[in-house]
């Protein structure tokens, strides 16, 4: 059964992650490709916010807290969590990317987590930028599957 809140208003704050561990804070990526994803899915009401340092922190009080102070009683849901390069390797097809991603959904005016996952996918192309780029998409187009049918 698809969730209710596909009109309900949400809000999105992933933080990527470089192949050297550290968080990408100036371009989220993956959170406007699940942004793109979701909107394709028939969600409205939605878009990206900038939470980084909250969810890097990794305490869902001061993220939710935040997201509060910044959008009010606008939106019902939270989506927030993290993308790393799980592994990466140089092989005769090219580059291929190992993505790990940990996504919990919030309900924003309860505080309550109603959703988490933890999604893998790989993806292999002769250009690095490339390998790279479809496995973030790939990663958010599953992901946008899951909170279709998961919140």
């Amino acid at each position: 059964v698809q969730t209710d809140l596909k009109s309900a208003g949400g809000v999105i704050a992933i933080v990527d992650f470089n192949q050297n561990g550290k968080p990408i804070t100036s371009n989220p990526v993956s959170s406007t490709n699940i942004l793109m994803s979701l909107m394709k899915l028939g969600f409205s009401r939605i878009g990206n916010i900038d939470l980084t340092n909250q969810v890097i922190s990794g305490n869902d009080a001061k993220t939710l807290e935040k997201a509060k102070a910044l959008v009010g009683n606008n939106s019902s849901f939270l989506l927030f969590g993290t993308i790393k390069i799980d592994s990466y390797e140089r092989n005769d097809e090219g580059s291929c990317y190992k993505l790990l991603a940990e996504i919990k959904c919030m309900n924003l005016k309860t505080g309550e987590i109603t959703f988490t996952s933890e999604k893998r996918v790989s993806a292999t192309d002769k250009s690095d930028w490339t390998a790279l780029d479809n496995a973030r998409k790939e990663i958010a187009k599953d992901i946008a599957n899951e909170i279709k049918y998961g919140i």
